[in-house]
């Protein structure tokens, strides 16, 4: 795995012509500057101390969504440092990565799925997978259901210190405002409340959407 600096995608937060979208993702721009975040430059290398440390094994168990695109991303608020991980595609349920334990805490999840079309830049955002939705204390259930009433979540996973962790995923396609009228957009969410960063952000129809890094921060 390896650092990049990370990508702006779009001048635009989301669909310009739906009122509803934009307003979800002025809210994440505000939340962000609120959380001070500092230009971002690529993670340098490091020694064979690294080498040594700690990893986690972190696997997604999937419902329903063979073929989506799942990359992990670490960007804590106020850091020089971002670090991204390989995007990997889910296979028969199921899709892991091996990395350093560091790397999870503030770690924030892009997911796109097939139905979003070869291009991806149809909803004019990338789908961040929900680690908990606001009011939900971790460890609770979250069902579609739960879902349809939520407003506010969270993108941004505390970690964990244990060499392995599987977490359910539940994937939706959902039809969004996007550049061109109606288009199918993801919504993702752990099954699982997990422990979570800040921010807390606006979501549309249950779905956080990102352009860029999302700048994580211990509450």
């Amino acid at each position: 795995m390896t650092s990049t600096r990370p990508r702006t995608r779009r001048t635009a937060v989301l669909a310009t012509t739906v009122a509803g979208v934009a307003a979800s993702l002025t809210g994440y721009a505000a939340d962000a500057a609120r959380a001070e975040v500092a230009p971002v430059t690529p993670l340098t290398s490091v020694t064979s101390t690294a080498a040594a440390a700690q990893t986690t094994t972190l696997t997604f168990s999937v419902h329903d969504c063979d073929g989506c695109q799942i990359q992990p991303l670490q960007y804590q608020a106020g850091q020089q440092k971002a670090w991204s991980g390989k995007k990997k595609t889910v296979k028969d349920g199921t899709v892991s990565w091996t990395f350093a334990t560091k790397h999870t805490r503030g770690m924030s999840f892009w997911i796109r799925a097939p139905w979003e079309g070869s291009d991806g830049d149809s909803t004019g955002f990338v789908a961040n997978i929900v680690t908990r939705y606001d009011h939900e204390k971790a460890g609770s259930t979250v069902t579609r259901d739960d879902v349809r009433s939520k407003t506010k979540a969270s993108g941004c996973w505390a970690g964990t210190d244990a060499t392995e962790v599987t977490i359910p995923l539940e994937v939706r396609k959902v039809m969004v405002d996007g550049y061109q009228g109606k288009t199918p957009g993801t919504l993702a969410w752990t099954k699982v409340t997990q422990e979570w960063w800040r921010p807390i952000l606006k979501t549309y129809k249950g779905i956080l959407g990102s352009q860029d890094y999302m700048p994580c921060k211990k509450p």
